[in-house]
Parts: C-alpha cells; structure tokens; sequence
C-alpha cells in the first residue's frame, strides 16, 4: 500500500516529482469553460429518447441504439436537439447542415444588433465660451449617431465648494440641446465629479432619417437635406476653382527618408487625383 505523498513533494501542475511513485491529477480551474457541444450519433448517452425523423414525424420512445441505426439506414446523423427535456428529444438529420444554419442563424442575429457607447465630454467650472461651443458640437455628433453622452464637470480644488456652477452648466446644455435629447439622469455629484447621461429622444413622424431627405406622411421627398462631407478627405483632399480634386505629393512629410533639397522641391506643391478616385471622392469633398 503507497503512503500518501506529501505536501512538499508535489508539483504545481500536478505532476509527480522524480522520486515519487504517484502522479497527482490536477484541473485548472482558472481556465474559461466550454460551450456546451449538441451530442451527437454515440454521444448519446440516455436509456430512453423521443425520436423526430428527418421529415418531422415523431417515430416515439426508443433506446438510442435503435434510433441510431435508423439515422445510419438513412445517411443521416442523430442529433439531441432538446437534452432537458424528459425523455431527451433526438432528432434524424443532417449534422453538417444544421451546424451550418444555426452558424448563419447567429451572423444574421448579430448584424442586425446595434451597439450603444457612452461618449464622454467633460467640462471645467470655469469653461470659455469657444470650448463650451466647441465641445457641445461633439455632443451633437454623437448624438447623431446614435450613441448617448455622459456629460462630466471636473472640479479642482477649492471649485468643488461650488456646485451650483456645474449643475447650471449642465442644465444650460440640455436647454441648447432642446428637444432631440433626453436627459436619462439628473445632474449626479460623485466625488469631485458631477454628470449627467443624455441620449438621443427616439425620431417622430416626419423625422430626418440618417443619410436620407425627409419626407411628408404620404411619402413625397420635400427637402433634401445637406450631404456632410468626410473630415478626413476633407484635410488631404482640396477642390480647385476648376472643379478638380488635387492632394499632397506623397513622401512629401515622410521623416524616415533623407531627402536632397532637389527631391522636396519636387515634392512641393500638389497633384492631381485620379479619373477613378474622383469617383469616390467627389461626395466627400467639399464644393
């Protein structure tokens, strides 16, 4: 009869130190777990399944071995699609093509989700004027696209004496805002913080919808709305009085390169863009 192997002797991993005649079985409890598998064909380990064929009758109560052989007759796999049920329901299919559906079941389910951040925009008691303006058209923004907004004023110092500065801040940034947000929260104190939640009020009868022109109730387009341009091709990319869209040379700001003094008075000036990409940047270039 082995002795039990003591504490000092054992490894980390679980494994028997040379020298001992006993391996330990150890299990990672830290690792993530499984997802549950669907069991399949010989995995099927119950006295007694409800068989549902493959053109959806139900062939009643049997051991899984006999339903097993009548899912191997037909080419077919037999799959435990309800395993809390009792008994346990069995279905004669095509395994494949059930992964397959259920795989594009979830892709389908997933683009139609949409995420929803928190943008925060924090403020100080004493903002200017330029930045408090500067700052509400981000809030706008993200607004527009759907996102809500956690509107923060930070207080330093001996500023936290006085709260009432932040709350009017607050309450002056719902009033401009006016009738598009919703205010989730009232202005919230926590430490030498305070916030609110704004998130965008859900679009009425009539309303603008994104990328679209507004229309009437019975359908007519009235107003086209104005198309905003890229910010971004909007700094690379400039229009000339011509009409045509010209861009920086390219290298022209590259630092990892010594140029001569010949190479970047060629890289001076701009050029012009391509047939093609005039194409795609046309709508988001700025006339």
């Amino acid at each position: 009869m082995s002795s039990a192997i003591p504490r000092s002797t054992r490894c980390s991993a679980g494994r028997a130190l040379p020298g001992t005649e006993e391996g330990l079985i150890a299990f990672y409890r830290g690792a993530p777990r499984r997802e549950p598998r669907t069991r399949t064909n010989e995995r099927i380990r119950v006295r007694e399944i409800r068989v549902i064929d493959d053109q959806g009758e139900q062939l009643g109560i049997m051991p899984p071995p006999k339903a097993l052989a009548i899912a191997k007759g037909k080419g077919l796999d037999l799959v435990e699609v309800s395993p809390t049920a009792q008994p346990p329901v069995c279905r004669i299919m095509d395994f494949g093509r059930y992964q397959y559906q259920e795989q594009k079941r979830a892709r389908e389910a997933k683009r139609h989700q949409k995420t929803i951040e928190v943008k925060e925009i924090k403020f100080r008691p004493k903002v200017d004027e330029h930045d408090y303006q500067f700052k509400k058209k981000h809030i706008e923004r993200f607004l527009a696209d759907g996102d809500k907004v956690k509107a923060t004023i930070f207080f330093r110092g001996r500023e936290i004496a006085h709260p009432e500065i932040g709350r009017r801040i607050l309450q002056r940034l719902v009033e401009e805002l006016g009738d598009q947000v919703t205010q989730e929260t009232m202005p919230r104190r926590e430490g030498n913080t305070m916030h609110t939640i704004l998130s965008q009020r859900g679009p009425g009868k009539g309303a603008v919808k994104k990328g679209g022109a507004e229309r009437s109730p019975k359908g007519e387009v009235d107003v086209m709305p104005k198309m905003k341009s890229h910010r971004g091709a909007a700094k690379r990319f400039k229009r000339t009085g011509t009409g045509k869209i010209v861009r920086s040379k390219a290298y022209k700001q590259h630092i990892l390169t010594s140029k001569s003094t010949k190479r970047k008075r060629k890289l001076r000036g701009t050029a012009k863009v391509s047939s093609a990409d005039m194409r795609r940047l046309n709508p988001m270039v700025p006339k």
